[in-house]
Parts: C-alpha cells; sequence; structure tokens
C-alpha cells in the first residue's frame, strides 16, 4: 500500500513541490478504501475538500447508532466464524478465513 500512496502522492505534487488534492471522496469505510490514508506520506498533501457519507458524522446520533450496529454485527459475525471455524480441517479452515476476511474489511 505504501508504494500506492507514494505514486499518488508524487502524481498530485504541483510545480512548487507541495502535493495538492482537490477533494477526496470517501464513499464508504470499508478498510480496503480507507487504509491507505494511514500511511504517513499523506502527512504533508494539503487537501480542500473531504466528503463522506452523513453516516460518518460523529455527532449525528443516528449516525452513530448505524455505525455501533454495523460494528456490533461484524464483530458477533467474526466470533461465530471463529467458533465454527475451530472444528473444522485445514481446507475447511481456509475457506472459512475468506468470509472472515470480508468481515474484517466491513469492521471499522
Amino acid at each position: 500500500m505504501s508504494s500506492i500512496v507514494d505514486r499518488i502522492v508524487q502524481d498530485v505534487t504541483d510545480a512548487d513541490g507541495v502535493p495538492r488534492i482537490d477533494v477526496v471522496v470517501a464513499t464508504h469505510r470499508h478498510k480496503d478504501h480507507v487504509s491507505g490514508f494511514g500511511q504517513a506520506s499523506w502527512d504533508n498533501v494539503e487537501v480542500k475538500e473531504v466528503w463522506m457519507p452523513w453516516t460518518e458524522d460523529p455527532t449525528d446520533e443516528e449516525a452513530r447508532n448505524i455505525r455501533d450496529i454495523q460494528s456490533s454485527l461484524a464483530l458477533g459475525l467474526d466470533a461465530a466464524l471463529t467458533a465454527r471455524a475451530a472444528g473444522l480441517g485445514a481446507a475447511e479452515k481456509k475457506a472459512m478465513s475468506r468470509y472472515q476476511d470480508v468481515v474484517a474489511n466491513a469492521s471499522c
């Protein structure tokens, strides 16, 4: 991920040496969509606007409830999959891990 982020930062760097992005649009919170923003390469990038869905507003009670429910469901599903995998053979555990990867991606 870091090499991809480095390339993006390089691509958005203006002639004055300052990396700039007008708008970042975060459509949803899945880890595979937002994990790259945790890279240190973003520290010096000037971003004018970040657009996010209303469900990411930390001050919106309904949005908070939705996020809490989603997180709770994802954690519960992960626990159920982990318990189920305990009784499986190696091949079945590998197949089950794909489902756990999907759950982990959705639980932010």
